[in-house]
């Protein structure tokens, strides 16, 4: 994907060139603050793209041995993996 980086002021004074520019392509424009990326302006196409990536079901990343399959965000799921074994660690000394 195409990609400009544009300072704020800049972007406010040429607000209707940079959409002119974004209309008829794909692309992005972010938008910085002393340095700082603060905003990105897309145009639609890559907002439909982005769109329809999100919509498509995370295919299976890789499997292990026979155990189970990983989906999406490995560090997401490691996270709920350990949240629910403290949570059954707990359960577990609250019935001794």
């Amino acid at each position: 994907m195409k990609l400009k980086k544009v300072g704020k002021s800049l972007a406010r004074e040429r607000f209707l060139p940079l959409i002119n520019e974004l209309e008829n392509q794909s692309g992005a424009i972010e938008i910085t603050d002393r340095g700082r990326s603060i905003a990105v302006l897309m145009s639609y196409r890559t907002y439909q793209q982005i769109i329809q990536k999100a919509k498509v079901p995370n295919k299976p990343a890789f499997k292990l041995s026979g155990s189970m399959t990983l989906l999406g965000d490995l560090e997401q799921g490691s996270k709920e993996i350990a949240e629910d074994f403290l949570r059954a660690i707990d359960r577990s000394a609250a019935e001794l």
